[in-house]
């Protein structure tokens, strides 16, 4: 039998900014729940260790498959699996026959590599691999500390052939999803149970683990729940303006130039502030000014919602979230508004808005504070 104490460990990634939303929302989850939590860099003895997705840190990856005895191992699966001509991976949805070959070829390296019976085979191939991931994909502080022979001798090569054009080489998002799937299956099956934030992430799961044998693993959704008091004092300091952060895509900079001209050619008379701000601290990211934050999806076929854009659009930087598209999948996308259908400068200057929204994010956490005990309740019964 377990404490009710749980250990947030983030050494599986090279920077946390990416997974800080994510901590923050199981962190306040659990101890809403009357649960101790620690943030910790690697997994402790005889505790509940609750991890997100990243397992392309081979150190980490020791760690973890160097099954501690007593205990819990939980996964935080945070990407969409999805199934492209027999092929799972993350988050493709678009690919065409070549991408769907550079998949095929990825995943029958990996399977050479990680399924062989040949020890020497498995260094040669594991040497070939890391070899080609640091020199086209991955070149950082972390491939330098820890793989600094095989950097010196990219590095050599590059300077041998300085006008070549590497970039021909690169790795695309596509591929570096699909080498973060693999490193997934890898270590799917040193956990306890799977947790998720969005309905879809867990069925697409339960479709995986079906085809793969692991229906023993549990799998348990969570919905994340809005600071409405937070928010309100934050809000209502706001001026005019919106802003993006996160990931630039080729199709999110051609919505964001669509969505200015829309802006100005609507509100003639009113000053049009949109600011990109890519990834940024939470430090950062309050000292914006903006009273709405606009989130068009990565890409025009990219089918779900992404309801931690949206707690970060309401819990971090105090905005109004206003979405290019609505996919009916997750409650909290009731918390946004729909550009091309909202009235966007009617809902800053009307007097009631704030107060029309905060009714909103009350009715919301009433639903995920009813679930989140739920499936709180249902993971004890577990432990």
């Amino acid at each position: 039998m377990f404490k009710k104490e749980i250990n947030i460990i983030t050494g599986n990634h090279h920077s946390i900014d990416g997974i800080s939303d994510h901590i923050e929302i199981f962190k306040d989850i659990f101890v809403n729940s009357g649960w101790k939590v620690e943030i910790k860099k690697f997994p402790v003895q005889s505790k509940i260790n609750l991890i997100f997705d990243e397992f392309t840190h081979p150190l980490f990856n020791q760690k973890l498959q160097n099954k501690l005895p007593n205990t819990k191992f939980i996964l935080v699966l945070t990407e969409f699996i999805n199934k492209r001509k027999n092929i799972f991976t993350f988050n493709n949805f678009k690919l065409n026959i070549f991408q769907l070959s550079c998949l095929q070829i990825l995943t029958f390296l990996h399977t050479l590599c990680f399924k062989s019976n040949f020890k020497f085979l498995f260094k040669i191939l594991n040497f070939c691999i890391t070899f080609l991931y640091i020199f086209f994909f991955s070149i950082n502080d972390y491939c330098r500390k820890n793989f600094f022979f095989i950097f010196k001798i990219s590095r050599s090569i590059k300077k041998v052939f300085p006008t070549f054009n590497f970039r021909f080489f690169s790795a695309k998002r596509y591929q570096y999803d699909h080498i973060r799937f693999l490193s997934f299956t890898n270590n799917i099956k040193y956990f306890d149970c799977i947790f998720s934030l969005h309905p879809k992430i867990e069925s697409q799961y339960r479709l995986y683990a079906k085809n793969n044998k692991l229906d023993q693993i549990k799998v348990i959704n969570f919905l994340p729940v809005i600071d409405s008091t937070n928010w309100l004092r934050n809000f209502t300091k706001k001026k005019y303006g919106f802003i993006f952060s996160g990931t630039m895509s080729t199709y999110r900079q051609e919505k964001i130039k669509n969505f200015e001209k829309i802006l100005k050619k609507s509100n003639k008379n009113l000053d049009i502030n949109l600011k990109l701000l890519g990834f940024k601290s939470k430090k950062e990211m309050r000292k914006n000014d903006f009273a709405f934050s606009y989130h068009p999806q990565l890409f025009n076929e990219w089918p779900y919602s992404s309801p931690v854009r949206v707690y970060r659009s309401l819990c971090v930087d105090f905005t109004i979230p206003v979405l290019s598209k609505r996919f009916n999948d997750h409650p909290i996308e009731n918390l946004t508004l729909l550009e091309g259908k909202d009235d966007l400068s009617e809902s800053y200057f009307n007097s009631n808005s704030s107060v029309v929204m905060l009714k909103k994010i009350l009715k919301y956490n009433k639903l995920s504070d009813k679930l989140n005990f739920s499936s709180v309740k249902n993971f004890e019964n577990d432990i």
